[in-house]
């Protein structure tokens, strides 16, 4: 039963480690007005996307800087590399065989900044500020006919549902464990977790329709 509920608190956490959520603090990043921590953020995408491999590796270290600033431990961002890691060791393999070191570099090194940036961004932000932030970004949008609101409210639930639909992922591993399926035949969940994703949907749905909101 220990065992059961370890695994159960280390899939939820690692359901939230790549995007994180607010965690209250007084670094200068927390004290940061929105349009600051947003205007950094851009600058650092763009560093990442139009410049080559030695710029995105200062770039990557930079944000390592800050996100241990901001308070996030040096244990959370090595698990945030672990988590990546398969994704980091194809991506580099590929550009090895198919490109040059530098490029391999530059494309490990540009994920890795785009993760912690977002995620630095929701660490030290509270959620219905950022949404705040991004509805008043994009009030331009109104004359195009569409609503900034209804776009924020949708990104708040992508938000939310990630976290939710990964836990519902470690449910379903820890019930295949309870009954013995080998770890090689976790394909065989994905059914049931569309099937509670798709359900989640549904409820959503519905209770924003109780509401009166609608997308």
């Amino acid at each position: 039963m220990i065992r059961t509920a370890q695994r159960s608190h280390h899939a939820t956490f690692l359901g939230n480690l790549l995007i994180g959520s607010y965690a209250p603090g007084n670094s200068l990043l927390h004290r940061t007005p929105l349009w600051g921590k947003s205007l950094l953020c851009a600058c650092l995408l763009l560093a990442l996307a139009v410049t080559g491999w030695e710029v995105a590796l200062y770039v990557l270290f930079f944000c390592f800087i800050l996100s241990w600033s901001a308070g996030m431990r040096i244990r959370t961002l090595l698990e945030i590399v672990y988590t990546l890691r398969w994704l980091i060791i194809l991506l580099g393999l590929y550009y090895l065989f198919w490109g040059t070191w530098q490029n391999a570099v530059d494309v490990m090194c540009t994920m890795l900044g785009a993760v912690l940036i977002s995620r630095l961004l929701l660490m030290t932000t509270p959620l219905p500020l950022l949404l705040d932030g991004i509805i008043w970004l994009l009030t331009p949008l109104k004359l195009l006919g569409l609503s900034p609101k209804r776009i924020g409210l949708m990104l708040a639930l992508v938000i939310r549902s990630i976290p939710a639909i990964m836990d519902n992922w470690a449910a379903l591993q820890q019930a295949a464990h309870a009954r013995g399926l080998p770890k090689r035949s976790t394909w065989r969940l994905l059914v049931p977790l569309v099937v509670q994703a798709v359900g989640y949907a549904q409820i959503t749905g519905d209770v924003l329709t109780a509401r009166g909101v609608e997308l």
